[in-house]
């Protein structure tokens, strides 16, 4: 995400540091000119082949897009980290790393988003990758080895997605699948610095809060959210979360975390920081399984992973404004909205990207399509005025009127 676009202090850390929805963890990029329509021959300011797929999300710092794909069979896979100037999508530089750890044959719903789902986390200090068991790497900026660390050697029929998180001098890892174990790194040296257990079928992102005058790092799993302090590892709080595996990340403003998941659809808003009384603020059975929730002005939007029901939620009472199905019916949708300008845009797998607007009533503005065949799992991120999307082919600037 662009490292220009930061929330307030009550929301995230003000760290200088980028990944996966952060610093917007709202997916909420303001007033950003992004265009409403595009297709492969209107508003495609550039447009650069990827040499493998993914289902990482591009992530901005200071004028670079950083993004990871694999190349390959399920045997002898390779895993880069490609790094692409956001002006011109020229590739600045690419690191590969061949795999060394056993990948289990790729069956079940790994095939629908591969092996290079981590979104990158980046700050002055470097670029921070996570290939699940094969581990965590982190280059400087530009794209040398500084250290690579192991965080388990178990996988799972659905893969591995969680992307690593900055806060401050340490790298934390969520590494339910590999070992069970949200874990901290020393950023400088990789050098583990604590380890917290039982983290049980997440596939979400740590993200990181500050709120009643201290930082949080909130992991939302099986279950429950729960808050850790990011420097010792030690738990905070815990809260009744999602009874089901979670692939979803919070989304976060002004010290409340917005979470929802589940194959039985669940949605909560809970407090962040020191809190005297209950945490939760309320909770409803709608939800989506795969995206993260969108935060503006208010609202909450998310779309189903599977039936393309978009819903609009009031962020401060939980009551559900519209449940509204997307026409045409888009198939599966592993993206998570993002706004701009007013809007909402929906990236779909393989259906293109509807916009609706930012407000509580329903209506599609407008469904476009690059005609890319390939697969858009990627979450899209902002820069200036810009719409950057990934498919597994390509990485795009859509940009215009």
């Amino acid at each position: 995400m662009p490292a220009l676009l930061f929330l307030a202090a009550a929301a995230l850390s003000a760290d200088n540091s980028v990944g996966f929805r952060s610093p917007v963890s709202t997916g909420d990029y303001g007033d950003a000119a992004v265009p409403l329509t595009w297709s492969a021959d209107q508003n495609v300011a550039w447009k650069t082949d990827l040499p493998g797929p993914g289902a990482s999300s591009p992530v901005i710092f200071e004028d670079r897009i950083y993004l990871t794909c694999a190349t390959g069979e399920v045997e002898s896979l390779s895993y880069h980290v490609l790094c692409f100037d956001a002006k011109d999508g020229s590739e600045v530089w690419r690191f590969t790393t061949p795999q060394t750890a056993f990948r289990k044959p790729n069956v079940g719903f790994v095939a629908l988003h591969g092996f290079a789902s981590a979104s990158t986390a980046v700050d002055e200090t470097g670029v921070y990758a996570s290939f699940g068991p094969e581990g965590v790497f982190a280059l400087d900026l530009e794209g040398n080895e500084r250290w690579r660390a192991k965080v388990g050697d178990n996988t799972h029929a659905f893969g591995t997605a969680p992307s690593p998180a900055i806060a401050g001098d340490v790298l934390v890892v969520n590494a339910s699948v590999e070992s069970g174990r949200l874990i901290g790194f020393d950023k400088a040296t990789g050098e583990q610095k604590w380890e917290a257990g039982d983290v049980k079928r997440a596939w979400s992102t740590p993200v990181i809060v500050e709120a009643g005058g201290r930082t949080e790092c909130v992991l939302s799993m099986e279950d429950h959210l729960a808050a850790y302090d990011p420097a010792t590892g030690g738990e905070l709080w815990r809260v009744e979360g999602v009874h089901d595996y979670i692939c979803p990340s919070p989304a976060v403003k002004d010290g409340v975390l917005y979470a929802i998941g589940g194959r039985k659809n669940t949605a909560t808003a809970v407090k962040a920081g020191p809190v005297d009384g209950d945490r939760v603020l309320w909770r409803i059975g709608e939800g989506s399984n795969v995206p993260s929730a969108c935060l503006v002005d208010g609202l909450l939007f998310w779309v189903h992973q599977d039936s393309g029901v978009t819903t609009c939620v009031d962020a401060a009472t939980g009551e559900v404004n519209y449940k509204k199905r997307l026409d045409p019916k888009p198939g599966r949708t592993y993206a998570s909205p993002v706004a701009a300008n007013g809007r909402v845009y929906v990236v779909t797998r393989e259906a293109g990207t509807y916009v609706l607007p930012a407000r509580p009533e329903f209506e599609i503005l407008a469904v476009n399509d690059l005609g890319d065949d390939s697969v858009f799992n990627g979450t899209p991120a902002v820069y200036g005025d810009a719409l950057i999307l990934r498919s597994d082919a390509a990485l795009y600037s859509i940009a215009g009127d």
